[in-house]
């Protein structure tokens, strides 16, 4: 559209917006499909992570309304990995029905923990590790809002040791802001690389 005025020539151009859909979180690229060709992205490694299967679990309740939609912090991780050619999977499923079908053949099982069901969470996991004793379970939160900043607080790493002493089913608690972390972790265990002393 072009608008001409006595001292002034406007030229107004109208885009039409690319229409995203975002409830199927499992199949969409928009967190990385441009973000992966920046020059020295920090989380592209130098090795794919082909074969790497991992779950990302926000576990809620029947009535929660959050179970409609996927916590941007899973969305972000599982981008991350995407990225690295991991085969990743969101899953938002009520804490009080446990499926341990869901769980079948991962690498990494992934829990992010809300303050108000974590004891119900450390529960689920150990039922998990029981059923799956050589997948590796993982915590790890975001401090995007404050009822999530369980493992973001001052004290977070002194809590992380206390739950994992107390439940054997959890193998690693990522505090803080964990992208890069995750990243870590999964190249690690996929390379069967048991030195985590660098994460």
């Amino acid at each position: 559209v072009v608008i001409t005025h006595k001292f002034l020539k406007l030229n107004i151009v109208f885009l039409k917006m690319e229409s995203i859909e975002l409830s199927n979180y499992n199949n969409n690229d928009i967190f990385w499909r441009d973000f992966v060709n920046l020059k020295n992205n920090p989380y592209k490694l130098d090795i794919s992570l082909g074969g790497f299967r991992c779950i990302l679990i926000f576990l809620t309740k029947e009535t929660d309304l959050s179970k409609y939609e996927s916590p941007i912090p899973l969305g972000n991780m599982a981008s991350l990995l995407r990225m690295n050619n991991a085969e990743v999977t969101i899953s938002i499923q009520n804490i009080d029905f446990y499926d341990k079908n869901k769980f079948k053949n991962y690498d990494l099982i992934c829990f992010f923990p809300m303050v108000s069901l974590l004891k119900s969470t450390l529960e689920f996991s150990n039922k998990v590790k029981k059923d799956y004793q050589k997948s590796m379970i993982c915590f790890f939160n975001s401090d995007q809002h404050q009822h999530e900043m369980i493992l973001c607080n001052p004290k977070a790493e002194e809590f992380a040791k206390m739950i994992m002493e107390k439940h054997s089913s959890i193998d690693f608690v990522l505090v803080g802001e964990a992208e890069t972390s995750l990243i870590k972790l999964a190249e690690k265990i996929f390379n069967k690389n048991k030195d985590f002393s660098d994460i």
